[in-house]
C-alpha cells in the first residue's frame, strides 16, 4: 500500500485512485482559515477581558492604598491632638498670689481645673499636717 498526491487524487486501496474535486482543497483551506481566525479573535477577546479585569483590579488596589494612607494620616493627627490635650508642657502662666493658671483663651482657672482639663490627672483634696496645724491649732489629729 502506498500514498501519493497528484492532481487532487489520492491512492488508498489497491492502487485505485479516489478522485476528490479540486474545490475540496479550497474548502479545507477555508475551514482551516476559519478555525485559525476564530481562535485568534477568541484569544484577542479574552486578552481584552483580562486587560479590563487587571485595570479594574489595579484601580481597586490604588483606591485601597489611598484609603489606607488617609486612615494612617487621620490616626497620626488624632494621636498628635490627644498628645497635645493630655500633656502639659512648656511654661504655665500662674498667679504668684492665688495660684490660678491662665489658659489659652486668657481666662484664669484654678490650677486643679486647668491640670484636670489638660491631662489625665484627677485631684482629691486633703490638708497637709503643716496647714492643719496652722488652720486648726486646737485639733491634735496630725501629731
Amino acid at each position: 500500500m502506498h500514498f501519493f498526491y497528484s492532481n487532487a487524487s489520492l491512492t488508498i486501496i489497491n492502487d485505485k485512485p479516489i478522485q476528490y474535486p479540486k474545490f475540496f482543497h479550497l474548502v479545507f483551506f477555508l475551514l482551516g482559515f476559519l478555525i485559525i481566525t476564530t481562535i485568534y479573535f477568541i484569544e484577542k477577546r479574552e486578552s481584552k477581558i483580562l486587560s479590563l479585569a487587571n485595570l479594574a483590579q489595579q484601580r481597586e488596589i490604588d483606591e485601597r492604598k489611598r484609603v489606607e494612607e488617609e486612615r494612617e494620616k487621620l490616626i497620626y493627627e488624632l494621636q498628635e491632638a490627644l498628645n497635645k490635650v493630655k500633656t502639659l508642657s512648656g511654661l504655665l502662666p500662674i498667679c504668684a498670689s492665688c495660684k490660678k493658671v491662665r489658659d489659652d483663651s486668657g481666662y484664669w482657672n484654678q490650677i486643679e481645673v486647668y491640670i484636670r482639663d489638660h491631662s489625665e490627672a484627677d485631684f482629691s483634696h486633703f490638708i497637709c499636717p503643716d496647714c492643719a496645724k496652722e488652720l486648726y491649732p486646737d485639733l491634735d489629729i496630725y501629731d
